[in-house]
């Protein structure tokens, strides 16, 4: 049977859902934008550490890599921090500093509320919600955004859903930052195959040109080496609602699948200097799409927006 506990995250409350004989876990904290401080899987009876996350406050505080963060009202870039939205400009505040950008939006570090926490002998599941009100000038917008984050045995599964509660349609978008990690000390390592997409090429402030060109070095399992990445890409396969991507520990006979639906058409990836773990981000939109549209939904007064991604652990397949 599935457990929840709670411990003391400096004055906050962490939550963690347990099952002790399965050897899976998932610990978040509400007050702390309802960020994903680990994560444990099981695969072959073994309790598999795939995520690395901020161990304690005083790291959640330090840190700048946005550790299982949750990234609105949109992910990635925004150029100069500036957009216009129906005919009024707007500014958001510069957080990207050497580019000259706005960064990821502004629910990362805002507090968020635990609504329910369901436990049953196979699953566990627990919602968070986040109200906007619409208080900064820069996005006068108000929204409800709710988080599930469902835990299996060898599987969690993400689904969103984002409400305009205002009287007009907003401009919105959505991203997570987790980073994952399998049992090699770096992603140097391990295997990784990308679905079927199109590279975002970017200019030196990280603000795409336009272009999008054909990306084919990942399309096989292919080992990471010294690859680095913070690059963006769009999923172009169309034979599936899902697009997967897939990290392999041969040594440790180890797969990790990532998976998001079609609500999130784009992905990042990023890897951090110290190569301990890989960044997969999905966005529901384009770098800087509330300037270039690309994938930017105009929410409607009182419609909602659903989506939802995961990752599994098992074993590769043979071949």
């Amino acid at each position: 049977m599935f457990s929840h506990t709670v411990t003391t995250f400096g004055s906050h409350q962490k939550h963690t859902l347990i099952h002790p004989k399965l050897k899976t876990q998932l610990s978040f904290v509400p007050e702390c934008g309802g960020f994903l401080s680990a994560l444990h899987l099981s695969c072959q009876n073994k309790s598999i550490h795939i995520m690395e996350g901020c161990n304690s406050y005083e790291e959640w505080k330090e840190d700048i890599y946005y550790k299982s963060a949750w990234l609105l009202p949109f992910p990635n870039r925004l150029k100069d921090g500036q957009y216009k939205f129906e005919g009024k400009n707007y500014q958001f505040p510069i957080n990207d500093v050497g580019c000259h950008n706005a960064l990821h939006g502004f629910v990362a570090g805002q507090k968020m509320k635990l609504q329910k926490v369901v436990l049953t002998p196979s699953y566990a599941e627990a919602i968070l919600e986040y109200v906007y009100s619409g208080g900064l000038d820069y996005y006068p917008f108000p929204f409800h955004f709710q988080i599930k984050y469902l835990l299996l045995e060898s599987q969690m599964l993400i689904e969103l859903k984002i409400t305009n509660s205002g009287n007009q349609t907003i401009p919105i978008g959505v991203g997570f930052h987790p980073y994952f990690q399998l049992s090699t000390p770096r992603v140097d390592g391990l295997q990784l195959q990308l679905p079927s997409c199109k590279r975002i090429e970017v200019g030196e402030k990280m603000i795409p040109t336009g272009r999008k060109t054909s990306y084919i070095d990942f399309e096989k399992n292919t080992s990471i080496g010294n690859t680095a990445f913070d690059t963006g890409f769009k999923a172009t396969s169309i034979e599936s609602d899902t697009h997967k991507i897939f990290l392999t520990d041969l040594k440790h006979n180890l797969q990790l699948t990532y998976f998001q639906d079609s609500a999130f058409p784009y992905f990042q990836l990023y890897i951090p200097p110290h190569r301990k773990s890989i960044a997969i981000e999905p966005m529901s939109c384009n770098i800087d799409a509330f300037n270039n549209g690309e994938g930017l939904t105009l929410l409607e007064k009182g419609k909602s927006w659903k989506g939802s991604f995961g990752v599994a652990i098992s074993q590769p397949e043979a071949h």
